[in-house]
Parts: C-alpha cells; sequence; structure tokens
C-alpha cells in the first residue's frame, strides 16, 4: 500500500518503540512497533469477529528496518477508546477494562 504518510507521534504502549503515522487523506493510520503491535492486530481482529466496533486492519507485516507495521482504518473523530462504552455487536460483551488500560 503505498501512501503519503505523516508523523504523528511515538509509540509509547510498545516496548519496542514505534510510531503513528496518518495518510495524506486521514483515512488510514500505519503504526510500527515490534512484536507486541502484531498481538495487538491480531487481538483487534478477534474483536472485529465478536462484533466490537474497531478500526479494519487492512495491511501488516515486517518492515525493512525490522519493525512491525499494521495499517488500519480510521475511526474518524472518535479514538477507539472513546469507542469503547458504545453499542456492542450482538455477540460481543463489554471491554471496558481493556479500553480504560489503553
Amino acid at each position: 500500500m503505498i501512501d503519503d504518510w505523516h508523523f504523528l507521534k511515538d509509540r509509547t504502549a510498545d516496548p519496542a518503540g514505534g510510531a503513528v503515522y496518518v495518510n495524506a487523506d486521514g483515512t488510514r493510520y500505519r503504526r510500527s512497533g515490534g512484536e507486541a503491535l502484531a498481538a495487538e492486530a491480531a487481538y483487534q481482529r478477534q474483536l472485529a469477529e465478536l462484533g466490537h466496533q474497531v478500526p479494519r486492519v487492512l495491511d501488516e507485516g515486517t518492515a525493512r528496518d525490522g519493525h512491525v507495521f499494521v495499517v488500519e482504518e480510521s475511526l474518524g473523530e472518535r479514538s477507539l477508546h472513546d469507542m469503547g462504552p458504545g453499542e456492542p455487536g450482538r455477540h460481543a460483551r463489554a471491554i471496558r477494562p481493556v479500553v480504560d488500560a489503553s
């Protein structure tokens, strides 16, 4: 996926470091990090399968510098933390403790 990525901030939740970037039109985010990010993306997919409204993972892999990367859709003005207490899908359970820890 080729985009013009703009740096937003360093990732502090991942021991391997990394950063967060947004594409030019604000519709996608690219996060980089270590194995913790790969696990986070897998969990994000699991939440989506359970009906939670989380950003769809559009692409992922390992960059030339060895960092894991994940490209996901934008949620718009609301962050995942803001959306946590929202309406879950019919198979979803409340994830408030996970949201609060994020």
